[in-house]
């Protein structure tokens, strides 16, 4: 078998590649960016797709060789099954949940990964090479392609409400960070963001929400949530 990373120089990328590589010495595991020269080969090979968002569809197109492609990247609900139905070859989409800083530390750190499966055979050869090391958590696309976008809109939204909490408290005479250290004893209330008290920012929480809103745009979905929690980060002075 051949385990290919098409975009193996970025944070997941590097991180599933590093992974692969370290815990099946005995596969050949290759990796490649957008661009580079496909690869000629008569075994069978599941291509990894850690590219930009963007370019995932285009990548997936050039795959023709592939008995299997697993997308890491975050996509829109619907994008692996319209792949698939494109190219003909199975697609399964495995978000990442890593740290941009810590990726490959995270990788190896994982306390289980999803799978957004095609069918129950490539679900099972999934399983085969991670169930050995990190249990596997098997839904469908659609959910785990949701999940994703999901997970960094959550953690958005802890941050612009405790951001918000921070203004009210200052003005009360008291801070943010007092007020969520007291509120976080209660196990009900999670302690994400609650001494933060700065815009979000970095690759993925931005570029996440943007994606969840204009998805619910196009579908004609009222997302007065999402907006607020944008709409509270853009008044943050840092």
């Amino acid at each position: 078998m051949v385990i290919e990373v098409v975009g193996y120089k970025g944070v997941v990328g590097n991180a599933t590649y590093q992974w692969l590589k370290a815990m099946h010495p005995e596969l050949e595991v290759v990796g490649r960016d957008k661009g580079d020269p496909l690869p000629v080969t008569n075994k069978e090979t599941i291509s990894y797709i850690c590219t930009p968002e963007a370019v995932v569809t285009e990548v997936c197109r050039g795959i023709k060789y592939a008995d299997l492609i697993v997308v890491r990247s975050t996509v829109l609900p619907g994008t692996c099954i319209n792949i698939q139905a494109e190219t003909g070859i199975h697609v399964c989409h495995m978000p990442e949940f890593v740290l941009e800083a810590t990726a490959v530390v995270d990788e190896f750190r994982q306390d289980y990964i999803i799978l957004g499966a095609c069918c129950g055979e490539h679900a099972e050869v999934l399983q085969d090479i991670y169930s050995p090391y990190i249990p596997l958590i098997v839904t469908d696309r659609e959910t785990s392609e949701v999940l994703k976008l999901v997970k960094n809109c959550y953690l958005a939204c802890l941050i612009s409400f405790w951001n918000e909490v921070e203004e009210i408290a200052r003005i009360a005479g008291t801070s943010g960070h007092k007020v969520g250290k007291l509120a976080t004893l209660d196990d009900r209330v999670v302690s994400y963001g609650a001494s933060y008290h700065h815009k979000y920012g970095g690759t993925c929480l931005p570029k996440d929400i943007k994606q969840l809103r204009e998805y619910a745009k196009q579908k004609r979905i009222k997302s007065s949530l999402l907006d607020a929690i944008v709409e509270v980060n853009e008044c943050q002075k840092s």
